[in-house]
């Protein structure tokens, strides 16, 4: 793992090498965020608490990605490993939420993307209709599955880029 610091070829590093790398001088101050791919896609993952709305902005406004979208168990294994490497102690929040609006029936979707769950790995009491929001569990006892959560509580984040 290398500390990424400004003027040392961090972003040379990050676009050539697919490895796992740490950074600071993307991060606002006194966040760590870590940076790793899977195959084509890349993954910011932020160890700030924040709520559902204000990741989907950092998300889009100060790393230019978009906020975890979980398409298949490939991707969701993936995501599950990495929360084994770092440590991740906190639910992590997705795009995931309930749409009331577009369709007959309330859908979950991925608000990113705008497209219903093709895949879901909930956990046995989730998911409910009185919290709206979907994080990805941190819990090995629970198989890192699936959570609906009030959309304002807090966890952490993962952008793709």
């Amino acid at each position: 793992m290398t500390k990424m610091t400004p003027g040392n070829g961090a972003s040379f590093l990050l676009l050539f090498f697919p490895m796992l790398y740490s950074l600071t001088n993307s991060a606002p101050t006194n966040q760590v965020a870590t940076y790793w791919t899977r195959g084509e896609m890349g993954y910011l993952y932020i160890d700030k608490l924040v709520n559902q709305s204000e990741a989907l902005a950092e998300c889009l406004r100060i790393y230019k990605g978009r906020l975890l979208t979980i398409l298949n168990v490939a991707q969701d294994d993936a995501i599950s490993d990495m929360i084994v490497d770092l440590g991740i102690s906190h639910d992590i929040i997705t795009s995931g939420k309930i749409n009331y609006v577009s369709h007959p029936f309330p859908e979950w979707e991925w608000s990113t993307t705008a497209t219903l769950f093709p895949y879901r790995n909930w956990s046995p009491s989730s998911p409910d209709f009185e919290n709206h929001c979907c994080f990805k569990g941190v819990q090995a006892s629970n198989f890192y599955r699936w959570r609906s959560l009030d959309c304002d509580t807090v966890g952490v984040f993962i952008c793709e880029m």
